[in-house]
């Protein structure tokens, strides 16, 4: 089931193909992330930010028939590869909408038990509004759990690609995701506490960035990938190439312990509701 939630759509259906394909590293810490939070058979979960659906997938198959899921995201593309994952689903529990995280009225007040944004909150504009939606429409004791950038780590990949682009006479893209806004622990657990969450744990884990098949270029990640947005078409090719090159050629320099960092983080509405245990973590 798909509703549209106004004309905000900015994808296309080549980069949204292309990000299915490519999203492994937002998936394997969304798993991470989804057993940190402890969701079980049963629950009524929330994917904000939703993409393409990988996570819905792997969500759905711990809740069941009797738990409910739906996943938001501002692109039609994206949440139409999300319905194609489910065709053959005739669990009338999965749901997809079109739409923002700052404005989650199709959900009902205290109607979730779970709700989590993988690798989609450093898109978000107006993170205290959407902060305040989620807290609306969870349940007390409802747990919000998110993978994001921290702001505070610095980005090595700059200073290994620019040469590249400087060889070419085209600037360097500003960041990497183009449109972000990553932010601080500090900052994240400002903005928790400022929506009401209580308690709140959050922690800043090493990234491990995947990058298979250079020489192939089918399987460059979506960071690279966003790098070229903006690159002319009659270079786009052997720009793609080299950077592959230079990645493979240097792929130790992005393994964990690199200043590529995830702030991983569990909040709670405050509420009754059992204790769960996070990895050793209360809350």
């Amino acid at each position: 089931m798909v509703n549209y939630m106004g004309d905000i759509d900015w994808d296309t259906p080549e980069r949204a193909l292309r990000y299915d394909q490519n999203c492994e590293n937002q998936f394997l810490k969304g798993t991470t992330l989804i057993e940190m939070m402890g969701i079980k058979t049963g629950d009524h979960v929330l994917d904000i930010g939703c993409g393409t659906g990988q996570q819905a997938v792997h969500v759905a198959g711990i809740i069941g028939p009797h738990g409910s899921l739906t996943g938001i995201d501002p692109s039609s593309h994206r949440i139409n590869l999300a319905l194609k994952k489910f065709h053959e689903n005739t669990q009338t529990t999965i749901r997809f909408r079109i739409g923002k995280a700052e404005d989650l009225s199709c959900i009902a007040n205290s109607s979730i038990d779970h709700a989590y944004f993988c690798s989609s909150f450093h898109w978000i504009d107006e993170k205290q509004v959407a902060l305040s939606e989620v807290l609306r429409v969870l349940k007390p004791g409802g747990t919000l759990g998110m993978t994001t950038r921290d702001g505070n780590a610095s980005y090595s990949m700059k200073d290994l690609l620019m040469p590249i682009f400087r060889k070419y006479y085209l600037p360097y893209p500003s960041d990497p995701h183009q449109g972000t806004s990553p932010i601080s622990l500090h900052e994240l657990t400002h903005l928790l506490v400022g929506s009401g969450f209580h308690p709140i744990f959050i922690e800043s884990r090493p990234s491990q960035w995947l990058y298979q098949d250079y020489s192939g270029r089918h399987r460059i990640s979506m960071r690279v990938e966003n790098l070229l947005t903006h690159v002319p078409s009659e270079v786009r090719e052997q720009l793609r190439a080299e950077i592959c090159d230079i990645l493979a050629r240097n792929h130790a320099h992005f393994r964990p312990g690199a200043r590529n960092m995830t702030l991983f983080a569990i909040a709670t509405k405050p509420g009754n509701k059992t204790v769960l245990q996070t990895n050793g973590f209360s809350r």
